[in-house]
Order: C-alpha cells, then structure tokens, then sequence
C-alpha cells in the first residue's frame, strides 16, 4: 500500500512539472507577437506531447540542487528545438499526421514548414543564450548530431546496416537531445563535473530507450490500427524504407526467405499479407525479445549511472520517467 501511494505521488508530480511545461510553452507563444509565423509556430509548439525532454531538464537541475524556476527558459529551448525536429521529420517522412493531428506541412504547406522547424530552432538558441556560451555550444552541437542522426537513418541501406551503425543513428537522431536536456539541466544548476557526466549518460541511455521501445510499439501500433477493418495502415519505418532494431535483427538472423520478404516490403511496397508475415516473423525469430533486452541493458546503464546522485525526490522522479514508456517494467531505484 506504502509502495502504490509513492508510486502515485510521483506521477502526479511528473502531471504538475508538466503542466508547468504546458502553461510555459503556452506564455512564450503569447509574446510572439511580432511574427507573423506566430499562428504556425503555436501549432508546432502546443501539439499534445509528453513534454519529457523539458521535465528531464528541471528534474535534472533540481537532483544536483538547484532551482527549478531558473532553468525554465532552458527546459523550453530543448522542447522548441525537440519541436523543430518534428516538424522537419514529417516533412522527410511524408507523415501527413502526428499524434492524431496535421503535421504543419499538411495544415499548411512544404515551403512553411520549413520556415517554421528554421524559426524553432532560432528561438531554441535565443531562449538558451542567458545561460552561458558552453550551454549554447552543446545545444548547438546537438543540432548537428540530429541531423547527422536523421541523415545516417535515411541512407542507411537494410542490406547492409549493421547494428553498430544503427545505435550511432540513434544516439544522434534520438538520444542526443535527452543527453543534452538532462546534461544542460545539471549544468545550469551548478552539478559537479561528475553529475553532470552522470546525467548525460542517464539522459542518452534513456533515449536509446526511449528509441527501441518506439521501433517496438511503431510495429504493434499500426498493426493494432488495422486489425478491426481489415485495412492496413503500414508502419511508416517499413513505407519509408528505415530498418530499426527489430527489422535489423529479424533480417540479419532470417532465412533468405524472410531476407527477400524483408527486402521486398521496403520503401512502400509491402503488402498487407506481407506485413502480417513480418509481424509473425519478428515473434518467431525473437526479434522483439532480443529489442526487451537491449532495452533493459540500456535501463540498468542508466540507473546505474546516477547512483552517483544524492537520494532525492528529483532523482526518484527521474527514474519513474521510464514508467511513461516501459510502464510494466521493473525500474531499480539507483
């Protein structure tokens, strides 16, 4: 009973630093008065999200003391650049939808897109100016980490990607910016040289997490989705042709059949019958237990890393986060 009332405490602490998120995000669109790409830049910023890249920030400065309130600025320049990102991504992807709504090319059109992710990222570096030249640089750096990330992942060939090359892809299009949240955030509450290394590698080890599980769920999802009309709605990683872990493993341990199914499905032209072969396939060969265990190496990593931190309700915090993507996982404490 003891354990279940904690484990409510610290939810609803994560719902009220987001909301403080929210509410933030929400006074900083208010001030832009003066652009005219106001109306779109409110769309991108105030699209529902889980808003954990800037709770990770203020987490990450309270565990090491500092204060909350000083590093909002900063926790809302890693969600506007985390923001710019996406608004790019769908452009790549072609994503006519994200979360259930219009992606800002779809609402509007290509051209301000564009403007849009470019606007985001001037506002991301502006909000973080304040806060001194090497948090500035280590935003900036992680600007061209996302990019080199998302490049690797577009040119990145099924046939010959290795797994190596895959986790250097996501550590730059996924697990640098949950790097940079958390490691700015102890930096901007005065960490010691140690805690601010200990949170960067929390915060990267929670975005390789973060990014394997969504390999896992992208498949489970679409499946889910087509299932009760009997009309396939075809994950977007197999339409666009992106080997994530699950695929990577299922092709490198296949037979040539599964090799040719595999080789065949990607880049748009996966059947339905095909993708359901996938699915059955990726269980058979244990590809998604293989995706579980990675996922729990990287956990354990990251726990481990911040045992250097004092006991606290912030580091507890923390840890919990990892509830919001492995909900039914063990979490150890640190």
């Amino acid at each position: 009973m003891l354990e279940k009332a904690a484990s409510e405490d610290l939810r609803l602490n994560l719902l009220a630093l987001k909301a403080l998120v929210d509410q933030s995000l929400r006074d900083l669109v208010a001030n832009l008065t003066d652009l005219r790409l106001r109306p779109h830049l409110e769309y991108a910023l105030l699209s529902p999200g889980k808003r954990l890249r800037p709770i990770m920030l203020l987490l990450s400065t309270k565990a090491i003391g500092g204060e909350t309130e000083k590093a909002i600025p900063l926790a809302l320049s890693i969600e506007t650049l985390h923001a710019a990102t996406l608004v790019h991504d769908d452009v790549i992807d072609q994503d006519q939808y994200r979360r259930g709504v219009p992606t800002v090319h779809r609402k509007w059109s290509i051209s301000n897109a564009i403007l849009v992710g470019d606007a985001l990222i001037s506002l991301s570096v502006k909000l973080a100016a304040d806060y001194g030249s090497k948090i500035v640089r280590i935003i900036a750096e992680t600007g061209l980490a996302l990019s080199e990330g998302e490049f690797l992942e577009i040119s990145a060939p099924l046939t010959t990607i290795t797994e190596a090359q895959y986790f250097a892809e996501i550590r730059g299009k996924s697990a640098a910016l949950f790097k940079t949240a958390t490691q700015c955030g102890a930096l901007a509450g005065g960490g010691s040289p140690e805690e601010v290394e200990a949170l960067a590698e929390f915060g990267e080890r929670f975005g390789l997490v973060y990014q394997i599980r969504d390999d896992i769920e992208d498949l489970k999802r679409d499946e889910e989705a087509f299932l009760p009309k009997g009309i396939p709605t075809i994950p977007s990683d197999l339409r666009n042709g992106i080997p994530t872990l699950p695929i990577i493993h299922l092709y490198l341990n296949g037979c040539s059949k599964t090799r040719s199914l595999l080789e065949r499905s990607f880049g748009g032209n996966v059947s339905s019958d095909d993708y359901r072969q996938i699915i059955t396939e990726l269980e058979e060969h244990g590809s998604v237990l293989y995706c579980e265990q990675r996922i729990l190496e990287n956990v354990e990593a990251a726990c481990s890393a911040i045992s250097v931190l004092k006991p606290s309700q912030a580091k507890d915090l923390l840890l919990d986060i990892f509830r919001v993507i492995i909900p039914s996982g063990n979490i150890p404490r640190g």
